[in-house]
């Protein structure tokens, strides 16, 4: 009898279960509102906010900029996923704030690995393609391109792996948003660069593609990747250098330099900003060269007279070498440096630092140096061999006079003891190619002049050190305990409803 009461008297009744269902659907119905109103405002008034102590926001340098771009920003990020990412994800994730902030930069992958053939063209699209299976980030502004490398995104801890401290190499800060800010700098507010090759002398052919001595890839360079074009020029006679001269290129000239020519050099040099050099030198002179040699020595710049060759190790081939050594502190060296990469010159000369006295005395850094064992092993006045000194020499210098918070405001030069090392068929090898980059932008004030208070943002690594039983400990919670929990539940559950 008490269950055919109960039977009699159900618990809900039917206006009971129609409410319920009509509440259940109106609470579904506002539900969807409220969530669709959150996106709508979300998208109309977007704001972001960073949790935790660590203040990563994007500098006002970085905002300013990005305010005011009003053209779309195509942003490629070129990279070996599996192999680079961390270094990706830093870069990805950093790259999205730039696109919140001004949805006109937009981003895309090319996972080279993975999708060779859209690979492919990019690397056509761009005149990249001896960057194939290279990490790097390219930003394009209606076909005004810069380019950003993978070995420079990053410093890299070396000393404690020297010392013996750590065995692995870590990374210590990241310099994305330096190197970013300044590619959009660049390629939004352009420059009038442009850089003349002195010719006239001998000198490699920046217009030559298909001959090995040509500087056709090097001269192309300079376009497309510097965003730098270029001309000719010869300084006999009348001829002076160029008001909208950014970069005077000297490329291994064969004939001495007339002292006409170098006080004219030399008056760019000392120009209100000062000027930039790119100096390659000829070891196949058949005479002194005067001229260049004592510019250049006025400047706190010394040259050789004998070619350098090296052990077996360092060559590839005969009267080539691989630079043993390469400056770790210096913006022009340094991401090649903390690669380990090298740079191949051909039978180069020294080059070094001079005292010259001066009330402003110019500052030459050693950017790359043989061996302990290389040797100077002829002179090349003469033309039998003779041996010389022994040990390691420098090959490559950079000067600069006068700066302020790392912006030049005197002149600046570079000088490397080989002039065959940009031309076509080596530029290609090693890292000739980057350190060309790397030498032009630094040259040129590239990103400095801008980029005054931003600095590498440092990484902070967590480690968890944990002893076998309690990583056991942790996989057994992890495995059984977790599971058990919500079998436990649904059991609990199931018998209340039951009874």
């Amino acid at each position: 009898m008490p269950n055919q009461a109960k039977e009699k008297n159900p618990s809900f009744s039917a206006r009971r279960r129609w409410s319920l269902r009509l509440n259940l659907v109106l609470t579904l119905v506002a539900t969807l509102a409220i969530l669709v109103m959150i996106n709508y405002l979300g998208n109309a008034y977007f704001q972001r906010f960073r949790l935790g102590s660590s203040k990563q926001n994007l500098s006002p340098q970085t905002i300013k900029i990005l305010e005011s771009i009003t053209n779309k920003i195509d942003v490629v990020l070129f990279f070996d996923k599996g192999k680079e990412e961390e270094l990706y994800e830093w870069s990805h994730q950093l790259l999205k704030e730039y696109s919140f902030r001004n949805p006109l930069v937009r981003l895309q992958t090319v996972d080279f690995t993975r999708v060779p053939s859209t690979a492919n063209v990019y690397l056509a699209k761009y005149r990249l393609n001896s960057l194939e299976n290279k990490n790097f980030i390219i930003f394009d502004n209606q076909g005004r391109t810069s380019v950003v490398f993978a070995n420079q995104l990053a410093d890299i801890d070396i000393a404690s792996v020297l010392q013996g401290e750590n065995t692995e190499f870590n990374r210590t800060s990241f310099r994305g948003e330096m190197l970013f800010t300044a590619a959009l700098f660049n390629i939004t507010y352009p420059r009038q660069e442009k850089a003349y090759f002195l010719s006239g002398h001998g000198e490699h052919n920046p217009a030559e593609s298909s001959q090995q001595s040509g500087y056709g890839k090097f001269s192309a360079q300079l376009k497309e990747v510097a965003n730098l074009s270029w001309d000719k020029i010869t300084l006999l006679g009348t001829n002076d250098i160029p008001e909208n001269c950014s970069l005077l290129i000297i490329a291994g000239p064969k004939a001495s330099l007339l002292q006409s020519e170098t006080a004219k050099i030399d008056a760019y040099l000392k120009r209100e900003r000062g000027g930039r050099m790119l100096v390659m030198l000829n070891n196949g002179v058949s005479g002194k060269n005067d001229g260049l040699e004592t510019l250049l020595k006025n400047w706190g710049i010394g040259v050789g007279d004998e070619g350098i060759v090296e052990e077996k190790e360092l060559s590839l081939a005969e009267g080539d070498l691989l630079t043993s050594w390469l400056n770790p502190d210096h913006p022009v060296s340094k991401p090649i440096a903390l690669e380990e990469r090298r740079v191949r010159l051909l039978l180069p000369r020294a080059v070094f630092s001079t005292v010259i006295k001066s009330t402003e005395p110019p500052d030459v850094k050693i950017l790359a140096a043989t061996s302990e064992n290389a040797r100077q092993q002829f002179e090349l006045r003469q033309k039998e061999p003779v041996s010389r000194k022994k040990g390691s020499l420098p090959l490559i210098v950079a000067m600069e006079q006068g700066s302020i918070k790392g912006v030049s405001v005197g002149a600046r030069i570079i000088a490397i003891g080989d002039s065959h090392c940009f031309q076509n068929d080596i530029i290609d090898s090693n890292a000739n190619r980057d350190f060309s980059v790397f030498s032009v932008n630094w040259l040129l004030d590239r990103p400095q002049a801008m980029l005054a208070g931003l600095a590498p943002r440092p990484i902070k690594r967590y480690k968890l050190i944990l002893t076998q039983s309690e990583l056991k400990s942790m996989s057994l919670l992890f495995l059984a305990g977790v599971p058990g929990m919500v079998l436990f539940l649904g059991l609990l559950v199931s018998f209340r409803r039951r009874h």
